[in-house]
């Protein structure tokens, strides 16, 4: 009787092992580092985890964007490095399976580059000064998704259905932390903003922020800037306008101010 249940307990404990071996292992980023030779094509392998595609070499190229833009398998975060120094215009528009992006070199973004990359976590640009017309319309549509752009000095004036820039983005977080002057309508409207960095804003335009309801933190410059008209219209939530270290010095800390 004892080895009987000495045999049973073995037995259920290679039944329970099996089990163990069958049970789907959780998928882990692998990485793909591809060299890009100017002239030929990119050739991405083919991969079915989340992946970490890596391009270095001479500037990317009308059909290498379209091979990046048509990935529609697993997810992939790109890092782009070598001499790529712009984005063109829908470069990886309407790529939902884009999580994360890091352009290196890239100084300029055209329009409607990341439209509709509504996947996209994360995007670096720290070397871009000039951004096209809906560059991320769509994009970022992600809790907790961030949009970096250090380098950018100045955000031109939007117009009424056409806000510029960031006309319809859906990133939770923006970084502009050196601009020194924010145009009309820049941010108006987006209703998923929550965050941004601006220290060194000396003007913020009409309108500026007017709609965006989730709006809670703007960081600014220890001496206020100069204000249009509106800037925060539409915005009923508590806000917290100022320096990280001197938002007193608003002395503004309920929205909207100033109309």
């Amino acid at each position: 009787m004892k080895k009987f249940i000495r045999y049973s307990f073995v037995i259920s404990l290679l039944i329970l092992f099996v089990a163990l071996l069958s049970l789907p292992v959780s998928a882990t980023n692998t990485e793909i580092t591809i060299q890009k030779t100017a002239g030929t094509t990119i050739s991405i392998p083919q991969y079915t985890n989340e992946t970490t595609i890596i391009i270095t070499g001479d500037s990317l190229e009308t059909n290498d964007w379209t091979a990046i833009r048509g990935l529609n398998s697993a997810t992939f975060h790109l890092v782009i490095r070598g001499n790529t120094t712009g984005i063109p215009n829908n470069a990886l528009q309407n790529n939902t399976r884009l999580l994360s992006i890091v352009a290196e070199k890239a100084t300029h973004i055209g329009s409607e580059a990341f439209t509709n990359c509504s996947s996209l976590m994360s995007a670096e640009f720290p070397l871009a000064t000039t951004v096209g017309n809906w560059a991320f319309n769509g994009a970022g549509n992600v809790a907790g998704s961030s949009l970096s752009l250090p380098a950018l000095t100045t955000i031109p004036n939007g117009i009424v259905g056409n806000h510029g820039i960031f006309h319809g983005t859906q990133f939770r977080h923006i970084d502009i932390s050196n601009v020194t002057s924010i145009g009309n309508l820049t941010f108006s409207g987006l209703i998923a903003l929550e965050t941004v960095s601006a220290p060194k804003a000396t003007h913020i335009g009409n309108s500026a922020f007017s709609g965006c309801a989730a709006l809670k933190v703007i960081e600014l410059p220890d001496a206020p800037p100069t204000f249009g008209t509106n800037v925060f219209s539409g915005i009923s939530n508590p806000l917290v306008v100022g320096t990280l270290n001197a938002a007193t010095n608003y002395n503004l800390t309920i929205a909207p101010w100033p109309t």
